[in-house]
């Protein structure tokens, strides 16, 4: 697979995906969070794109291209270039897909961010209901069983001969 200048490069890994964008010459700027790093928070940094840390596999991900134009490789690279250093990492809000969506397209979008609230709110919500469902048994039902809502159609008391 040859990467150019200004890709987006996707690393899987289990439960989300990092990603970089490539600058050239093996090279990768992209948030590292490793622990080599002295201790610092995850920060915008330029490495080698085959010692990213945890990673074993690496696609291109351009995935935006159809919805957005991108800008130029070189503007690409330079808005990469221009975040060197920047360390206010946030996993919702700036993380390593909104700092490559940014630099390739000029929007900062994380799907994962998205899919991670939206699931998060769900399962709040589901939380919720059960913690209501409980509450009525208990105290307004004084755990009584629940009232039938719809009668049934099938009648046990005749027998059918």
């Amino acid at each position: 697979m040859a990467f150019e200048r200004g890709d987006i490069v996707a690393f899987p890994r289990i439960g989300y995906t990092h990603y970089g964008i490539y600058v050239g010459r093996g090279k990768i700027i992209h948030f590292d969070g490793s622990k080599d790093q002295k201790g610092a928070d995850a920060t915008v940094r330029i490495g080698d794109l085959h010692k990213v840390p945890g990673s074993s596999r690496k696609y291109i991900c351009n995935k935006l291209d159809k919805d957005y134009k991108p800008f130029s490789p070189t503007k690409i690279v330079s808005n990469a270039e221009s975040m060197l250093g920047y360390s206010k990492y946030n996993i919702i809000g700036n993380n390593c897909e909104h700092f490559a969506m940014w630099c390739r397209y000029g929007n900062a979008i994380s799907e994962q961010s998205r899919n991670f609230v939206g699931a998060l709110i769900l399962t709040v919500f589901m939380i919720i209901m059960c913690l209501v469902f409980v509450y009525i048994k208990r105290h307004i039902l004084g755990g009584k069983k629940m009232p039938k809502i719809f009668k049934s159609s099938r009648r046990d008391d005749i027998l059918i001969k």
